[in-house]
């Protein structure tokens, strides 16, 4: 049988049964069906709120319209649930419920009130990205702390000047992705936008302003995913901090991949002298942290957070050998110190 949705105590599981050889055929089906759900849930409790405010609500408890979720039509069918309500939304009879005191006077359609409700989701969700501003405090787990025998400036340039072929090769590498792109650096937004702010207003007006995309196919190898591979994005930042810290930020997601939109992973490199010769030491030290951020309650939360924490420890246990080799290998060959590109 097909998948189907299934409530178990306000939370929603896929159930079904497919042979191990339908695997992939039978993910797609799965995602494509809770694309579907999930815009016709957030429709569903848009009417609800909205007869609500209207007085319409008493009586008219449930959906009156019966949503049927087929495969490969999600955008098709949500739309076309959102004309099914808002051509029912004047209905004197709606629910049973002829209140006098329901008038339209002022009120908000369905469609407006949906649309609000999804421009406050994607400004929670901003909000909730971290991308606020640069500072050098660790997020939630603390992953990996190593030391690398170049200057601050040095590692930029080795490892994250838009010459360097370290995030493609040695980064993304050792994640096994595939089909990398890695955009160039450029300079963020305006200041006066939330998530760019500068932490310190001490800052030069370069610190935190560079910004980039990369995106990847990302090999998936967790037991609780049914999806083999998916699309990875990573938005990054990097800038110098007053203190002379380097901080690169990096918030992560999988798209194609069920729940992919309801979290999402938040990395940074806290990139600082060590010893007492100050910005011109010759070793430096990098510390590593990561945490999820879940935008939705998700059942599987806590097994998804310790996993992604413990799968983290042992790739950056391998990065950072392979950060101080290929920072070895490229001051000791013709990539000297003085051939670095310039820092932000």
């Amino acid at each position: 049988p097909g998948p189907r949705i299934a409530p178990r105590h306000k939370r929603y599981l896929f159930t079904s049964f497919f042979p191990f050889t339908m695997r992939d055929h039978a993910c797609t089906i799965i995602a494509g069906q809770w694309a579907l759900y999930d815009a016709a849930a957030v429709i569903q409790r848009t009417f609800r709120a909205h007869l609500a405010r209207t007085g319409r609500g008493k009586k008219a408890k449930k959906f009156p319209f019966k949503i049927l979720f087929k495969p490969g039509a999600a955008m098709e069918q949500a739309n076309g649930i959102l004309r099914m309500v808002s051509a029912a939304e004047s209905a004197t009879d709606f629910g049973n419920d002829n209140d006098s005191s329901s008038g339209g006077g002022g009120v908000q359609s369905v469609a407006e009130v949906e649309l609000a409700e999804a421009a406050d989701y994607e400004i929670l969700s901003d909000l909730q990205n971290g991308v606020q501003g640069l500072d050098d405090q660790p997020y939630k787990h603390i992953i990996k702390t190593f030391e690398v025998p170049t200057t601050v400036k040095a590692l930029y340039s080795l490892l994250l000047a838009d010459s360097s072929p370290f995030t493609e090769s040695v980064h993304l590498a050792n994640q096994e992705a595939s089909n990398v792109t890695v955009g160039k650096w450029r300079p963020s937004a305006s200041a006066d936008e939330p998530h760019v702010k500068q932490a310190s207003p001490a800052a030069s007006t370069t610190a935190g302003g560079r910004s980039r995309e990369v995106s990847f196919v990302q090999k998936i190898d967790n037991p609780l995913s049914p999806i083999r591979q998916g699309r990875g994005f990573w938005f990054q930042r990097v800038g110098w901090l007053a203190s002379g810290v380097l901080v690169y930020q990096t918030l992560s997601t999988i798209k194609d991949v069920p729940f992919g939109d309801s979290w999402a992973i938040r990395k940074k490199w806290s990139v600082r002298p060590a010893g007492e010769a100050g910005i011109d030491s010759p070793l430096c030290q990098v510390t590593c942290s990561i945490e999820c951020i879940f935008y939705k309650r998700l059942l599987w939360s806590g097994k998804m957070e310790s996993e992604t924490i413990s799968t983290a420890m042992k790739d950056y246990a391998v990065l950072a050998t392979k950060i101080v080799e290929f920072v070895r290998q490229a001051e000791g060959g013709s990539a000297g110190k003085g051939g670095c590109a310039a820092a932000p």
